[in-house]
């Protein structure tokens, strides 16, 4: 089953991609090769791991583990709108997110974990974004303008799976399951400085 690890969207953002997607759909119109995601379905990709048995992960789990445990919550905002590799011949739509120095270096520590895990890389530039739709290259209407989310705190990320068809999905729906959360450590509280009268 395809594994990977994400970040959540919270319930403002996940509101705001589902209206601009559905923006989006409408001008798209009616297409058989056009297939959008769900809301329940909506993350950012921080490493994907391809097609693995979980219990190969044990030493990744615990360096993902470790990683999270010093990594601090940082603030992910949104950005524009776009496609892979290009609007004239699309294979994916997605929302945009701002590749923020904590996102990409999060990206980064996983990314060499799991090469040393014996997941290949797969070599291209790391570009954070929320899939919307998948299709088969055919052009497609411009983004809408949006979608646009008020930056929210991330203080997790987590390792996802794609639930096989035909198998019983979550109460959400969604296609994917979570396998395992990775909390970040708690940012320490500023230290009081004692007077001397």
């Amino acid at each position: 089953m395809n594994t990977f690890f994400a970040i959540e969207l919270n319930q403002d953002a996940r509101i705001s991609v589902a209206a601009a997607s559905r923006d989006w759909a409408a001008a798209a119109g009616r297409r058989p090769d056009l297939r959008w995601a769900a809301p329940e379905d909506y993350h950012v990709t921080l490493k994907f791991l391809g097609d693995q048995e979980l219990g190969s992960l044990g030493p990744l789990i615990q360096a993902a583990t470790a990683i999270a445990g010093k990594t601090r919550p940082f603030p992910v905002s949104s950005a524009p709108a776009g496609a892979f590799p290009a609007l004239s011949s699309p294979v994916v739509l997605w929302a945009g997110v701002g590749n923020s120095p904590n996102l990409s270096t999060l990206s980064r520590r996983l990314d060499r974990q799991a090469a040393l895990a014996g997941i290949r890389p797969d070599g291209r530039r790391y570009e954070p974004h929320i899939t919307l739709a998948r299709l088969k290259g055919a052009p497609v209407p411009a983004p809408p303008n949006g979608p646009h989310f008020s930056p929210f705190v991330v203080n997790r990320f987590v390792l996802m799976q794609t639930i096989p068809r035909g198998s019983v999905r979550s109460e959400t729906n969604s296609r994917y399951t979570i396998v395992q959360t990775f909390p970040f450590c708690k940012a320490a509280p500023a230290a009081r400085v004692k007077r001397e009268d």
